[in-house]
């Protein structure tokens, strides 16, 4: 082009040689000659036109190691013409149900036994910290039956959680078994609720072991298995968003171990769900939890708190 004439383009077409800006159409008039554009709303140099490599310059590094694929990231590689990127593998998770007193969700309950509950929860967190869950048959209360499903556990996946036989009852074996055939790192922790949490690492495998009441299983999942697995996956950390909001009842500590309570937000006040730790309600009921320290008796009603969002 030379100065004074114009051509019609479409949009994100590259523009010929002598122009340097773009009108957009809805700010063109026609005109009773072909050959002539009447132009409402003048444009200045290099408006509207996006110069050659002001997204991507040759050479530049647009994604590195260690970065988390999103919508975004994904786009850049199309954008490139790059089908293919090599990734982590998602850590395989095996979950072993024990105790006798489970049984499946599909079967029919009798007096005394109650359904498994913690596998699904625990595949839920699984899933959503980028785990392939992998839930094992339910295991008896016998040393025998323990570290059977144990080793054909730690054979299928790269982590195995266990929930319950992990305290210290008559049939809490589990403990037993991984000081036999692997090295026990702790067996216990200074929390409420979840106080018999274990690890080990069995034959080069992590193993780690919640407790059996359905809220202190899924708690110390999100606290505990949540971070180790985004650890394995190659995952940041998650944001846990932490909101202040005002007591709506006086609740007591962890009597010199860290508490956590499940509770529910509305608006600025915070709501403690006070159950025991074999409700799982008040799991579903809540939004995130409260964090009383070993060193604090209590909090009283209307005191302003930190709610962690789950």
């Amino acid at each position: 082009l030379s100065n004074g004439e114009s051509i019609q383009i479409a949009t994100g077409a590259p523009i010929p040689t002598g122009a340097d800006a773009v009108v957009m159409l809805e700010n063109t008039k026609p005109s009773d000659n072909d050959n002539v554009v009447s132009i409402i709303k003048p444009v200045s140099p290099m408006d509207n036109v996006a110069p050659k490599g002001e997204d991507i310059k040759k050479g530049e590094v647009v994604l590195t190691h260690g970065m988390c694929m999103d919508a975004g990231k994904i786009g850049v590689l199309a954008s490139q013409g790059i089908r293919l990127c090599t990734v982590y593998d998602k850590p395989i998770v095996a979950i072993v149900p024990t105790g006798e007193e489970i049984i499946e969700i599909s079967k029919k309950i009798k007096a005394s036994q109650i359904y498994d509950i913690n596998s699904h929860t625990i595949k839920a967190v699984v899933t959503s910290n980028a785990g392939i869950p992998r839930i094992m048959p339910i295991t008896e209360d016998s040393g025998e039956a323990i570290m059977n499903n144990l080793l054909k556990a730690i054979i299928q996946a790269d982590i195995v959680v266990t929930s319950g036989g992990s305290s210290v009852g008559q049939k809490d074996l589990m403990i037993d078994v991984l000081e036999e055939w692997g090295e026990v790192f702790f067996h216990g922790i200074n929390i409420k609720p979840g106080k018999p949490t274990t690890f080990a690492v069995v034959k080069g495998k992590p193993v780690l072991c919640l407790a059996g009441y359905p809220t202190s299983c899924l708690m110390n999942a999100h606290l505990i298995l949540s971070p180790v697995l985004r650890k394995m996956a190659r995952l940041p950390r998650r944001r846990n968003f932490c909101i202040q909001a005002k007591l709506d009842a006086r609740v007591v500590g962890g009597k010199g171990r860290r508490r956590f309570i499940p509770a529910r937000l509305e608006g600025n006040t915070v709501y403690p769900i006070l159950k025991e730790s074999g409700a799982i309600t008040c799991m579903a009921r809540a939004d995130g939890y409260i964090t009383i320290d070993e060193n604090t008796d209590y909090l009283e009603k209307d005191s302003w708190v930190n709610i962690t969002l789950f």
